[in-house]
């Protein structure tokens, strides 16, 4: 007897419906049915910086046939993040979305509510989850996770530094140039970006914590140039100049 490939095959409008028009990173949220408002909150919270994911239930239309569409995410999903629960392992369901992304190799990342992660993935260490430290906790998880592909690393960069360069407040631009800080290496297109966004936005320009200027008096070098200096190796330093303070390279 012959056995058939099941799994729906897809397209990019399946993708746009599944993932929303912004799929840079693609994280499927696996839940039990009573967690669906907390996986919902982690949804929104990758959303604030730029990261598209999926609910079951929650990104399902009524008119589409539910487990085609939870087969397209797990198809096409780059990071699998495990809500778990209590109840999270006697489920079919959960356990399955488990299997897959085993099967496909992905990042896998645990946050658990009141139980550690068992059978094959109970190697891998769960953080508790906690709504305020939980993006500081996804990305700490995610880079120091293996296996990690580079493409998936500079994807990560690439949507942080995009989320800073548009920066509405001092506070905001410290907060995202935070996360950009856990980077161990950056791509050259990634530090002119950095660089571009402090000179065009007066948000990021006029932070203390990135600049190291009050009232145009230097107090220190700046955290943005000493984060310059240690992930390109070169020297650079803000100066204040008749058209404002500017990043340049000391040749």
């Amino acid at each position: 007897m012959k056995l058939m490939n099941k799994l729906p095959s897809y397209e990019d409008e399946d993708l746009t419906r599944v993932w929303g028009s912004s799929q840079n990173i693609k994280v499927f949220i696996s839940h039990r049915d009573t967690y669906k408002i907390h996986a919902h909150n982690i949804k929104k919270l990758l959303e604030r910086i730029g990261i598209s994911s999926f609910v079951a239930h929650d990104d399902i239309s009524p008119t589409e046939e539910w487990q085609k569409e939870i087969l397209i995410a797990l198809q096409s999903m780059d990071i699998f993040l495990a809500y778990i629960s209590n109840d999270f392992f006697a489920s079919f369901w959960t356990n399955q979305e488990v299997g897959f992304a085993l099967g496909r190799n992905i990042p896998i990342l645990p946050f658990k509510v009141n139980m550690d992660p068992n059978g094959f993935i109970s190697n891998i260490q769960a953080k508790k989850y906690i709504t305020d430290s939980f993006i500081n906790d996804f990305i700490d998880m995610l880079i120091n996770m293996r296996p990690l592909s580079k493409n998936l690393y500079i994807s990560l960069f690439d949507i942080l530094i995009s989320n800073f360069a548009d920066s509405y407040s001092f506070d905001t631009a410290a907060n995202r140039f935070k996360l950009i800080e856990k980077a161990k290496t950056l791509e050259p297109h990634q530090i002119q970006a950095i660089i571009d966004a402090f000179h065009e936005n007066g948000q990021i320009k006029g932070c203390f914590y990135l600049n190291g200027y009050e009232f145009e008096r230097k107090i220190n070098k700046g955290l943005i140039c000493s984060k310059l200096n240690e992930w390109t190796g070169e020297k650079y330093e803000i100066v204040h100049r008749h058209d404002g303070l500017k990043i340049q390279k000391i040749i």
